[in-house]
């Protein structure tokens, strides 16, 4: 019985995977031909087709391959020396079925050109440029979709970033395809599929928060050691709530960071509720909680308390730990608790209360108001409230008073209300008008140090000589109001001698004497001040000691001067870092300790510091900042100085202040109004993580975002494209 005649495939029965190289069975009988048949048309000599199985003619002659046609018909011929066959490289890549792709021993002119002039030949030449520009084709197709959807997701992070709702994503995007924005017309897969919804915005915001969530943990995990920053608040829809930040350290660069890690719904507010709460959040991550040094507070004694607060819940893991007391805290209790302890200090307070409420809810009043400032030339300003939670409350609602008190004069003069009269009498005074000026004066380097601990990343180098320069400056309004020459010193006290005098105010208002002493005043507020500021932030304190690590004045020091210089300081440092630490608590089984073995070796360590001083001075290392200069230690000599880098990682990390938790806060308030008060505790958490720790939008990696969003599940517009492409 003949042979089957096999199927010939025609053109259209080919698939498009044709052109990528994949390889089919046919199943039947292990033939894995996927050429295209041309049904005898242009076809190989028919004898050839048939002995295309074995590649081999039986001429009776020897035929011998000319070498030189592998010159003259490249790249396509070879030649198989072993087993005397030339074959056709681009029919064979392709698997068809000819006896060119097979191989053969017909070694004739003729047999090559009847291959060239073939179609099975003219199709494989051709193959790899359609297969080229098939790829294209179908990859700007799926770049196509891909940009469409990074279009979303740009437009969320935008919204996510200054604050607007998503409820407003699908208005926006409809402005965006009103507008013919590129490939905004590829979100509309159906009916029903348009990536327009708050839902889909909500998943946007999802993968984005997740890719900035991602690369905030591989931080962490980078980090020798970090520092929690944490403070607890009441939200607009009446939740308490944790915000956590860290302070982690780049191992290679010795460069600081402040990172958010979460905005927390917590129930318990207490010390063990809060640290279940971040040892919670620490583990979701994989940190270990002994890699926690050091705690950032707002001084609270739930916070700082060692038994129960958070403090003594974290000493009983590890008992090395720190809590520092934020800087711009205590700035502003040592203002506060300075004035309690004035009496005239206390009276000025209450009118400055008294003028805020005066013209709280009564338009009527303040445009009255700014009619008489802008008849006299002073600036528009309402008179500001006092909060004791806002640091710089008190100075801007001075500020406002000192600039228009003679409008204030002004306006009082001419209120016929009983209230009106009554703070006219009160400001009309020599002592209110007197203690503006001077308080304007004393105030000053108290807001030059609150909004220095307010920056984000705090050169710990530079703290001591700020705080150093703050006492020096108000210590100095005690000193007579003369300079070395004998001058006036242009404070607002030498501008108070010019517009208060012979009983007149800029000689437009007469001035009564007040009962209060406005010298033994000001002289007693800037004296506690200054007692404030010195117990608050002490010599010898950990946070103050850490200062020597800038290495300011190295360069400046004789040899002898150089080989005391920070050693006190380092002292204090060893104390803590370099010995044993332990911690005694009680638990429902009873007493136990907590033990820690000494972080650094302390004699170690002495002689490191000794002999970096002088690597420092010789190298002539740039010291204008800490973590840059520990970072050319790092760079150069890390094997010499194990101990000193250990400790510098610990002070480039130390927690300053919690003004990160408190901006924190302010985002909080963004996202969380009236208005949106529903707002689930996650999804307030992404919203604010792209807010806070979201990079500006040119520099974020959208394409990270893309490949996140599409991992989470089957996409829609993804998927149709993919099986357009296979049909």
């Amino acid at each position: 019985m003949p042979p089957k005649r096999k199927h010939q495939k025609l053109p259209s029965e080919q698939t498009i995977l044709k052109f990528f190289g994949n390889e089919h069975d046919s199943g039947d009988g292990g033939d894995k031909s996927h050429g295209v048949d041309n049904d005898g048309v242009d076809s190989e000599c028919h004898h050839e087709k048939q002995n295309a199985s074995s590649g081999c003619i039986n001429t009776g002659k020897t035929l011998k391959f000319q070498q030189s046609w592998l010159t003259k018909y490249a790249p396509w011929l070879r030649h198989d020396a072993e087993n005397q066959l030339m074959y056709c490289s681009v029919c064979r890549e392709l698997r068809l079925d000819n006896a060119m792709a097979v191989g053969t021993n017909n070694f004739k002119t003729t047999t090559i050109t009847r291959h060239i002039t073939s179609a099975d030949h003219q199709r494989s030449v051709a193959a790899p440029f359609e297969q080229k520009n098939l790829k294209a084709a179908v990859s700007g197709a799926k770049s196509k979709e891909e940009r469409a959807i990074v279009t979303c997701l740009k437009v969320v992070y935008w919204m996510a970033k200054e604050g607007v709702p998503l409820s407003k994503y699908e208005s926006l995007l409809s402005l965006l395809s009103d507008l013919n924005t590129p490939n905004v017309e590829s979100l509309s897969v159906n009916n029903h599929v348009t990536y327009a919804s708050y839902k889909s915005a909500c998943g946007f915001l999802d993968a984005i928060s997740t890719t900035i969530d991602r690369s905030v943990t591989e931080t962490l995990h980078k980090s020798p050691v970090l520092t929690i920053l944490t403070d607890e608040s009441m939200d607009t829809a009446v939740h308490n709530k944790l915000c956590i930040t860290a302070r982690v350290i780049d191992p290679h660069t010795m460069m600081p960071a402040t990172m958010f890690l979460t905005d927390l719904r917590i129930t318990s507010a207490t010390g063990k509720g809060i640290f279940d709460a971040i040892q919670g959040h620490l583990a979701e991550r994989k940190i270990p909680i002994m890699k926690v040094s050091g705690l950032g507070t707002d001084g609270a004694s739930v916070m700082t308390g060692r038994k129960e607060g958070l403090t003594g819940q974290f000493l009983k893991v590890n008992p090395h730990i720190i809590n520092t007391h934020c800087s711009v805290h205590k700035v502003a209790l040592c203002s506060e608790q300075a004035a309690d302890q004035v009496p005239g200090m206390k009276y000025y307070q209450i009118i400055l209360e008294s003028i805020f409420y005066y013209f709280k809810k009564s338009a009527l009043r303040v445009d009255n108001l700014s009619a008489v400032q802008k008849l006299l030339n002073e600036p528009t300003l309402k008179c500001r409230e006092v909060h004791q939670v806002r640091w710089l409350s008190f100075f801007q609602a001075l500020e406002a008073i000192y600039r228009t008190l003679d409008s204030l004069l002004s306006y009082f003069s001419t209120a016929s209300d009983a209230k009106a009269q009554g703070l006219k009498k009160k400001i009309g005074q020599d002592f209110f008008i007197s203690i503006t000026y001077a308080l304007m004066d004393i105030l000053q380097p108290i807001m030059k140090m609150t909004l220095f601990f307010q920056r984000k990343d705090i050169d710990i180098g530079s703290v001591q000589a700020v705080i150093d320069s703050c006492i020096r400056d108000v210590r100095a309004l005690l000193e007579p109001e003369v300079d070395g020459e004998g001058l006036p010193k242009p404070t607002f006290m030498h501008q108070l001698k010019t517009h208060l005098c012979d009983g007149f105010f800029k000689g437009n208002h007469a001035i009564k004497k007040s009962s209060f002493s406005f010298e033994k005043t000001r002289v007693d507020f800037i004296k506690g001040l200054i007692d404030n500021i010195n117990k608050r932030f002490p010599d010898k304190q950990l946070m103050t000691s850490m200062c020597v690590f800038g290495m300011r004045p190295v360069t400046f020091l004789s040899e002898e001067e150089l080989s005391e210089w920070g050693n006190e300081s380092l002292d204090v440092l060893l104390d803590h870092f370099a010995v044993d630490k332990s911690h005694t608590f009680k638990d429902v089984s009873g007493q136990k300790t907590s033990v820690s073995p000494a972080i650094i070796n302390r004699e170690e360590s002495k002689k490191e510091w000794t002999k970096l001083k002088q690597v420092v001075r010789v190298q002539g290392y740039p010291r204008h900042s800490t973590s840059a200069l520990w970072g050319l230690v790092q760079q150069y000599h890390s094997a010499d100085f194990p101990n000193m880098l250990k400790l510098a990682s610990l002070v480039l990390t130390h927690p300053v202040h919690t003004s990160d938790c408190e901006r924190a806060f302010s985002a909080q308030n963004l996202v969380t109004t009236p208005l949106r008060n529903r707002l689930s505790a996650e999804h307030c958490d992404r919203l604010m993580r792209v807010m806070i720790q979201g990079p500006q939008l040119t520099k974020f990696n959208f394409n990270s975002a893309l490949i996140e969003w599409r991992g989470q599940k089957e996409r829609a517009i993804f998927r149709q494209k993919t099986c357009t492409d296979s049909c």
